[in-house]
Formats: structure tokens, sequence, C-alpha cells
């Protein structure tokens, strides 16, 4: 909210405009008095505020869009995602988040980049979209956490987050990870605050199909869970479903436990599904979203792995992966277009303790093992409805599952 100058209190948007020129510009709208639900906005009549990219910067920079705004010591502060050239690992354009500074949301000085990536386009691209700049609190005290979406070449690859340190308007970034090994199924986050003092983030996750599915489907992606974010104890950066997710638990739950787990058989497509043990050396399997004779379905796996620990002794890590080779049938008019395998490390507890969730809302789902998320979207025939567990190298294990409500029992807020 921008405070005018007779004291009132008006809620104010950043956003990115266009004018068919080669990069965007960065815009201003008020909201219109009288509409508490913020329908309608009315734009500046000073736009484009920030009208192209610095010049000590270069009429090249490639793109140039997306806000995350805050006020420190009386002033504003905003950063746009960019990539610069010349500015990575040898030599190569690196993602960038551009620093800018203001008295009133109007006029903007450039204050230089808060970060630059390395420019490795299997990581962290060429292009930062949606930044946002959050602070944490850390086994050692206040951390600073900027999160991305990491771009190439028009390829939304994946989002990431990166702590450090900030210094007025620059950041030394320490360490980076992937917010979801769902690469661009959870992309574009952006977070808040809540009241309670949580912070929470939402992302983006893009559908799977041909635009034909799409039209025909009526839709066309959909947000992800929103998830608080927390920083562990090794300096990562973790993200946990928001408890009132349980809210739309359905009576009581399925619960199993030590022998009754490994081959349980469920069904529901649309479930909150919660298996914990100590994992050994055989894998966790799950089928979701199964035929009948099994010949279809989509499989998670969990299995662990030996790695170097933060002392350099042997240690477990986990290995999450989800694959959709087999979601639907060849031709199939449900099949997704991307049917990749998506995988990557999570961690486990001491001693190979574990817990996994996975939250499955017919064709989004969603898992987390010990705060690191896999998303992805499934395309799987609506007939199928069947979930088999595997696990039998699960000691003391159990599991919960609960079938899900629709969260808009009333009907969707109407524009």
């Amino acid at each position: 909210e921008d405070e005018r100058s007779d004291g009132r209190r008006v809620p104010t948007m950043i956003y990115s405009g266009h004018d068919g020129g080669p990069t965007q510009n960065c815009c201003v709208a008020v909201a219109r008095e009288g509409d508490p639900l913020l329908r309608s906005w009315d734009k500046d009549v000073a736009n484009p505020v920030i009208e192209s990219a610095p010049q000590s910067v270069g009429a090249d920079l490639p793109e140039m869009r997306d806000h995350t705004v805050w006020r420190e010591a009386g002033r504003w502060y905003q950063v746009m995602g960019s990539g610069l050239p010349g500015q990575g690992k040898d030599g190569a354009q690196g993602g960038a988040a551009l620093c800018f500074s203001s008295p009133d949301l109007r006029e903007w000085t450039y204050e230089g980049p808060l970060a630059v990536g390395d420019g490795d386009v299997s990581a962290t691209g060429t292009i930062w979209e949606c930044p946002d700049l959050m602070r944490l609190e850390g086994p050692d005290g206040e951390v600073d956490v900027l999160t991305v979406a990491a771009w190439h070449q028009g390829d939304t690859m994946r989002s990431m987050w990166m702590v450090g340190q900030r210094e007025g308007t620059r950041m030394t970034i320490e360490r980076t990870g992937r917010m979801d090994l769902g690469e661009n199924y959870f992309y574009a986050p952006q977070s808040l605050r809540l009241p309670d003092g949580r912070r929470v983030v939402i992302g983006w996750m893009q559908p799977n199909g041909t635009q034909e599915q799409r039209v025909a489907a009526g839709w066309a992606g959909s947000m992800n869970i929103p998830r608080e974010v927390v920083l562990a104890q090794d300096g990562t950066v973790r993200f946990f479903p928001i408890r009132e997710i349980d809210s739309l638990h359905l009576g009581e739950p399925v619960r199993l436990e030590g022998e009754e787990v490994d081959g349980a058989q469920l069904s529901g497509r649309s479930l909150d599904l919660r298996i914990a043990g100590v994992l050994g050396e055989a894998p966790i399997e799950l089928d979701l979203l199964a035929s009948q004779d099994g010949s279809c379905a989509t499989r998670i796996t969990l299995s662990r792995r030996q790695a170097k620990g933060m002392s350099g002794q042997e240690a477990w890590t986990g290995w999450l992966s989800v694959d959709r080779s087999s979601a639907a049938d060849a031709d199939s008019p449900w099949r997704g277009e991307d049917t990749r395998l998506l995988q990557g490390p999570v961690p486990l507890g001491s001693d190979g303790v574990v817990e996994m969730r996975v939250l499955l809302d017919r064709s989004s789902l969603e898992v987390f093992v010990d705060g690191q998320p896999l998303s992805v979207r499934v395309g799987a025939d609506p007939s199928h409805d069947q979930v088999r567990v595997r696990a039998a190298g699960l000691e003391h294990a159990t599991l919960r599952a609960w079938q899900m409500s629709e969260a808009y029992t009333s009907g969707r807020l109407e524009a």
C-alpha cells in the first residue's frame, strides 16, 4: 500500500508493461475507490515509470520484467528479473535481479544488480523471472533468501532458492537449490508473510497436454498447494504444505502399521497420503491413478543412496522419482504430452528415517519428502483410481491416507 499526502493508504500495483519494444517496462496502477475486492484498477498517467533498461547496463539487455517490492528506511525498493550479458561464468549471460529505489513508487533510480547468476543453462538459466526476496530465521540468525524462476530462450526451466546475506542493494549468494524437483511444474513462485509470522509461497503448476486437450478440458494450468517456507538446520530451504490443507480431509483416515503397509491397496483420485519409517535397501514404490489390471499407473519411487555427509563421513541421502511413462495408454486421449522422468535428491533423517507425503488432486500430484517437493502434472484416464504400495524395505512403517474434499464448497468468487 502506498501512503498518500493526506494520510490515506491506497493499494498499489507494480506490474510489467510492454509497448512492442525489445524489453518490458515497469508500470504502476492504483485500486479504484469503492471496490473492496480490488477488481478495478487505474493505470498511472506517468507510466511507464521505468521505461527501459538502465543505460549503464546497455541497450542489448535481453529481458527485464517481474517485480518484488519492499519498503526500507523510508524508501521503496524493487527488484526486476533480467539477465546480464557477460556477467556469468566464463563470460556467459547470467540471470540477474536488478535493484531500483524510489521515494514514491514513480521516480526510480537504478542501484545495480542485487545478484547475478552463473549462466549455467542446466541449472540457473540465462534469465531470472519472477524474483522474490524474503528473510528467514535460521539456527544462526536471520538470512536473506532470493527465489527466482530460471528461464532460457523461451524455456521455463525451474524455480531456484538462493541463501545469502544482503547488505543494502547487494546480496552475496552462499548456497543455492531447487525449490521443486518437478522443474517447471512449480514455476513463477511468489511469497507472502501471514499475520501469524509464517512465510508462505505459491507457485504455478503448468499444464501438460496439447492445445486441443486444453481447449477440450476448458482449463490450462493451476496453482500449486501453498507451502510454508522454512530454513533447515543444515542451511537449506525446505517447503511444507500449509497446515490448512488438513481442513479438507474427509472423515477418518486409513491407518496401517508395520507389515500392513507393504502390499496395501487403496483407491481415490483426491488423496492426502503419508508414509513414514526407516528406509532400508529396498525402495518404497507407490503406484497412483492405476488401472484395475495395473497396466497403467504413475509410479513414485523413493530409495536411498550413499553420499558424503557434511563432516566427510559416509551418509545416506534419498532419491525421489516420478515415472509417468505408463500413466495412460499410448493412444489414450488423456495421455499427457510430457511424460519425462522427474527425479532428484531428497533429505533423509538420521539412520534413514523418512517421511513422505503425497497430495493428489486428479491430474495434480505433489510429493514432499522432508521438505523437498516434487510436483508434476499427470495425464491419466479419469476411471483409473487404484493405489498400490510396495514398502518391504521400510522398517517401523506407518501409513495414513485421507480422501480429500473440494476447496471450493460454495462456488468460486466471480470476477
